[in-house]
């Protein structure tokens, strides 16, 4: 069977032929499935490690298969595979704990310890780019039929989940005795009158307005594509607020509203990162869900930088990798963002393509791309 793969440091993808994997008779398949891939989104972090980006392959080998956003259907299954069928549509998660540290054995494996960690495609481990994956029963979340359009959406969905799930858990430290809904997170409906700002034009960036808008947020999303584009379009259908980056008419919407609760950076830009903390008002949150990119630098006055987030209370935390429940709850969510914003949420998947021509994938430059997913 077929797969991309390259050499890290590099930026020569490679389309390989190996042998496609089985479910063994031993023990240590028991609790696996064979998968077959149907769809695989190319991410950010595809197209950095395409573009030379350090990668770790696997131990013993010089490459690494690409890919860690898949949906497929379940074509095999092992002597202990509880509640998964043949024919059952599928998506796994991407990080693999260390199985050492007491966050990876608790489920946490976002939260690793040790650093032992492996990311799918990205980390010691061989991604979802090819034709057919093995995978434990234990890293893989059952989708609804109603939901394959856009089931590829999850793994991006799932560090939004993350993101906001923080966010929020530090927004607790401002519950009290009296509930004030502009300010609690103690209630169902929390994000009643607070305003979150997305930055970004990612998948994920765009899957964390859909949140936040399912979570009454007033919700402005900015990046660098024109008002008239799909991007835009797909934010103001949802109810949310479309600004083109670079027009000037942040730092004024910033002076009128007074105040901003949460905001989420999906661009990978660090120059955009300490910009931001600026944007965040008293006792607000600045979540970084990108690394960015290797090589570039940004001065500033780090006393100035710290005065500020220490008098006015600010948390400012990375957000990266994703966990089951993530997932689980990325589920529950898409289900809820098809029903409440229509098709809305299909838009978000802009360009499809042939697995044979991944090239155009990696490489694409039309402005209106905001999810590229190849077609195995």
């Amino acid at each position: 069977m077929k797969a991309i793969s390259i050499v890290p440091r590099t930026n020569h993808l490679e389309l390989l032929e190996i042998e496609a994997p089985q479910i063994k008779k031993q023990a240590s398949d028991i609790d696996k499935v064979l998968i077959k891939v149907e769809e695989i989104g190319v991410s950010t972090i595809d197209k950095r490690i395409a573009s030379g980006e350090p990668c770790e392959p696997p131990p013993g080998s010089s490459h690494i298969i690409l890919g860690h956003e898949m949906k497929g259907r379940v074509v095999e299954i092992g002597a202990e595979t509880e509640g998964f069928n043949i024919g059952e549509l599928v998506v796994p998660t991407v990080r693999r704990g260390c199985g050492l540290c007491t966050q990876c054995v608790r489920g946490n494996s976002d939260l690793c310890l040790s650093g032992l960690y492996c990311d799918r495609g990205i980390r010691r481990l061989d991604g979802y780019m090819t034709e057919y994956v093995v995978e434990r029963v234990g890293y893989i979340i059952s989708i609804p039929n109603d939901l394959e359009s856009v089931a590829v959406l999850l793994a991006p969905l799932s560090i939004a989940e993350k993101a906001v799930a923080a966010a929020v858990s530090i927004g607790h430290r401002m519950d009290g005795p009296y509930p004030f809904p502009e300010h609690a997170y103690h209630y169902q409906d929390w994000g009643i009158g607070k305003t979150g700002f997305v930055i970004g034009g990612t998948a994920t960036a765009v899957m964390t307005a859909f949140l936040l808008r399912l979570n009454l947020l007033n919700t402005y999303l900015v990046a660098d594509k024109p008002k008239d584009s799909i991007l835009a379009s797909v934010i103001e259908e949802i109810g949310a607020f479309y600004l083109e980056s670079g027009s000037g008419s942040i730092d004024n919407l910033l002076k009128e509203l007074g105040r901003v609760d949460l905001v989420i950076e999906a661009t990978g830009e660090a120059k955009f990162d300490f910009r931001l903390a600026e944007l965040i008002g008293n006792s607000g949150v600045l979540a970084v869900t990108t690394t960015p990119a290797t090589g570039s630098k940004v001065l500033i006055d780090g006393n100035d930088f710290l005065r500020e987030r220490v008098l006015r209370s600010q948390v400012i935390f990375g957000a990266v990798g994703a966990n089951r429940r993530h997932f689980d709850q990325g589920v529950k969510d898409l289900q809820q963002f098809k029903n409440k914003f229509g098709t809305a949420l299909e838009k978000v998947i802009t360009h499809r393509y042939p697995f044979l021509k991944f090239g155009a994938a990696f490489y694409e430059k039309d402005k209106e791309l905001i999810k590229a997913v190849l077609e195995v």
